[in-house]
């Protein structure tokens, strides 16, 4: 049986509004936060944990930081 899962992204570094950058990053909470997710999701027996293919993360990664 497929499952999704929702992650929310960790808190962020500034708000949309009081930063230049359109992505702030995390702060220290945020990352501590995403290292935890990561934890949780790496000690599922590895046929139950998500997937991403190389193809969806070449694509993240062009998305945030740009072909160059």
């Amino acid at each position: 049986m497929a499952r999704i899962y929702l992650i929310r992204h960790g808190r962020p570094a500034s708000t949309w509004g009081d930063a230049a950058d359109a992505d702030p990053g995390l702060d220290e909470a945020g990352r501590t936060q995403a290292e935890a997710a990561s934890a949780a999701l790496m000690a599922l027996p590895a046929e139950d944990r998500p997937r991403l293919n190389l193809r969806d993360a070449l694509v993240h990664v062009l998305l945030r930081e740009g072909p160059g």
